[in-house]
Formats: C-alpha cells, sequence, structure tokens
C-alpha cells in the first residue's frame, strides 16, 4: 500500500474509531465503508476494516451486521489473492461479491493498477489466520 492510500485509509480509520468511541455508530460505519473500500487489497487493513464493522454491529445489536462482518472476516483473506470486488463498501448491505463505483473523492487513489501478485507471504498469511480461527473456534466451544 503506498503512502497515499495508507494516509487516507488511516484518517478514515481514525475517524471511524473517534466516532465509534463517542457512540456516533451511524457515522463511524460510514467512515468504515470508506476506510473498507481503501484498505480492501491489503489483507490487513482489508480485515481490521471489518473487525470495525463487527464491533459496530455488536454495539447496535444489528445480527444481521454480525453475522455478516464474521463471513467476512473469513473471505477477507481473498485479497491475498487480488480476489476482491472493487469499490465494496464491506457491510452486510451490500452482496460480498458486489462490485461499486469507488466514490469520486477516494477515485485518485485507484489510478494505478495494484492488483497484487501472489506470493508465499500472503499464503502464509493466511493459513495463520485460518488457524487462529479454527482455534479460537474450538477453545470458545469447549470452554
Amino acid at each position: 500500500m503506498d503512502k497515499a492510500l495508507k494516509s487516507a485509509f488511516n484518517a478514515e480509520m481514525d475517524s471511524a474509531i473517534n466516532l465509534f468511541r463517542s457512540q456516533h455508530f451511524k457515522e463511524c460505519f460510514a467512515h468504515l465503508e470508506r476506510a473498507h473500500i481503501l484498505g480492501q487489497r491489503s489483507y490487513l487493513h482489508h480485515l481490521q476494516s471489518h473487525w470495525w464493522m463487527l464491533k459496530v454491529g455488536i454495539k447496535i445489536n444489528d445480527q444481521r451486521e454480525v453475522f455478516g462482518q464474521f463471513l467476512r472476516l473469513l473471505g477477507s483473506a481473498g485479497s491475498l489473492f487480488g480476489i476482491i470486488p472493487i469499490g465494496n463498501t464491506g457491510g452486510a448491505n451490500v452482496s460480498p461479491t458486489k462490485s461499486m463505483e469507488i466514490p469520486t473523492d477516494l477515485a485518485r487513489y485507484f489510478t494505478k493498477d495494484r492488483r497484487r501478485k501472489f506470493s508465499a507471504s500472503r499464503v502464509l498469511l493466511l493459513l495463520f489466520t485460518a488457524l487462529t480461527l479454527v482455534i479460537g473456534g474450538y477453545s470458545a466451544f469447549c470452554l
């Protein structure tokens, strides 16, 4: 992720987190959607946006959002392989496979071809995440 894109992602996440802390969840979620658009090509940033969307879903007691974000946390591994729907806002109110128009103010971050190449580090990160989710789920089930 280049500096400008990372800076824009971090600005959206900072706004979202501040709004989350002040319990302005609707506005928070709007910034998380923008962060998702910006960060979905980076696995960890993609994961971060879905994690915070899950937290919002829990806070507002939106079971559809919570379930949708659990699925999207697993599906975010697609960004390791460049399998992402460009412009998708990441909420449970849209299909996780639907490409969407990028907002005009964010389009400048997508002018270069930023498609990622397959790499061993991505595979290892995917395996680590899967293992963590399996162990976490097993631990929660057994306790």
